[in-house]
């Protein structure tokens, strides 16, 4: 995390965790989505650092994920920690209002996105 955060710093962006795993369905697909959405991952890529923190019963991250968002397993997976290019967390979101049927919405996730950057 402090190698995100200085990475963060120098290139002035906002850095993105995913918390999920690959055991995880929904997990998988958001970030296959994420990449193949060429406008979403335009975006990403000039303003994001983006992350994905595994979760699961071999490899829990229990400090991570307690220093950085204790609440967020209630949230299903994946949820989203947002922080600022300092490693302050700005948001956690929830993955479950940016899906439409068994996929994601395109419009939902980037202003999930553009919310997040302009922070």
């Amino acid at each position: 995390m402090d190698a995100l955060v200085v990475k963060a710093q120098k290139e002035d962006k906002t850095i993105i965790i995913q918390a999920g795993g690959n055991w995880c369905i929904w997990c998988l697909r958001f970030n296959t989505y994420i990449h193949e959405t060429p406008e979403i991952k335009e975006l990403l890529d000039k303003n994001v650092l983006y992350y994905h923190l595994n979760y699961s019963q071999e490899n829990k991250n229990e400090a991570v994920f307690q220093k950085y968002a204790p609440e967020g397993g209630k949230l299903g997976y994946p949820f989203f920690i947002v922080m600022n290019k300092d490693g302050n967390v700005l948001n956690v979101h929830d993955s479950g209002s940016l899906e439409a049927g068994k996929g994601y919405d395109k419009e939902k996730v980037l202003t999930f996105f553009r919310k997040s950057i302009s922070r």
